[in-house]
């Protein structure tokens, strides 16, 4: 794969984030460009995305707890989990549309669930 194909695969991911949810920031961090949801000065690491030789990979820092019937998550660790994207049509045909929408609404719903601090209960 050449780096044309691969900087596709990363402007159309980021595209979709933003089409998803607008708030969502990006920076560069551990070698690929990381997303994350902010809120009241509590920032929540969705996931990232990394370039490689031969593909883009689609990581998603909660992804072991994501609904995947198509089975294109990857990876064995205790949360992270990757779809290795090696075309833009792929991100289309590896649904990762409705994976970012899970990981988005998942954030979300735990942030408003994460207890309170002391302070602030009656």
């Amino acid at each position: 794969m050449n780096i044309i194909s691969d900087s596709d695969i990363v402007n159309r991911i980021i595209e979709l984030v933003y089409e998803i949810n607008p708030d969502v920031s990006f920076q560069t961090r551990y070698g690929g460009i990381v997303f994350e949801l902010c809120n009241n000065g509590h920032c929540r690491l969705l996931g990232g995305i990394y370039r490689y030789k031969r593909h883009a990979s689609l990581e998603l820092s909660q992804g072991s707890s994501l609904m995947d019937p198509s089975r294109v998550l990857e990876g064995t660790g205790k949360f992270r989990r990757h779809v290795k994207l090696k075309s833009v049509v792929e991100i289309e045909s590896k649904g990762c549309h409705a994976l970012l929408l899970q990981a988005m609404l998942q954030a979300t719903i735990d942030r408003d669930s994460e207890p309170h601090s002391k302070t602030d209960q009656p």
